[in-house]
């Protein structure tokens, strides 16, 4: 399906609605070029578009990133189609569908484009792995929070006195468990209180990590619990 504008003024789509029908026609042309010989979903009939699974994903994705145009949009499905076609060559099977570009997993996927574009040549080589992509998103986005959570206030002592906050950010995994085990302050905090946290923070969920790796990033990452 090639994007038509009269389309969109013959079923009156409005601003937002025509974004996502013009992205529902990015993903089918991409997706087919790279996954030529995928049994692709059909596109929906244009009669029936708005309700279907690609155009409400669509809305939800331009929710999530909030791009400002529509060329960041297509760079942004052309780089999970092409770490799907990475995994795809390493001989390990791949859905293609338009969810794969919502949701944490697209997050961590664009995480790690972004690193290996900062590499020379790095769209051939790839030699960042999704494994320490995953790792340094981890770590980074629970930065983030323990931020968000200190507010003006980065330091230890105000950390420990958002116990409440810490331990809802750990339920909902805004703070990641390879953070909660690693991290000194919570080292720091009474052994039941640390013992709490540590047990909500399963450590199979950073099974495969390089906990080696991991220390020398949140190092660098946490400078400021050091």
């Amino acid at each position: 399906m090639k994007y038509d504008p009269e389309i969109s003024l013959k079923y009156k789509f409005n601003q937002n609605e025509d974004n996502a029908f013009r992205l529902c026609c990015i993903w089918s042309e991409l997706s087919k070029k790279l996954f030529p010989d995928y049994m692709h979903s059909k596109f929906p009939k244009l009669t029936s578009l708005k309700r279907s699974i690609i155009f409400k994903t669509m809305l939800k994705l331009m929710k999530e990133r909030n791009f400002k145009s529509i060329e960041e949009y297509t760079r942004f499905i052309k780089a999970q189609l092409l770490i799907f076609k990475k995994i795809q060559k390493q001989g390990h099977p791949v859905l293609i569908e338009p969810t794969i570009l919502v949701g944490e997993p697209s997050e961590r996927r664009w995480f790690y484009w972004k690193k290996l574009v900062q590499q020379t040549n790095a769209i051939t080589k790839m030699t960042y792995t999704l494994k320490e992509a995953d790792l340094e998103f981890d770590l980074t986005v629970s930065a983030a929070e323990v931020k968000k959570i200190c507010e003006d206030e980065l330091n230890f002592a105000n950390y420990l006195d958002k116990q409440a906050k810490i331990r809802t950010a750990i339920i909902l995994r805004r703070l990641k468990p390879i953070y909660i085990h690693l991290s000194e302050w919570i080292a720091k905090f009474p052994d039941d209180l640390k013992n709490d946290f540590l047990k909500r923070a399963d450590a199979k969920a950073f099974e495969g990590y390089d906990l080696n790796r991991a220390k020398e990033l949140y190092k660098i990452i946490f400078s400021f619990e050091n």
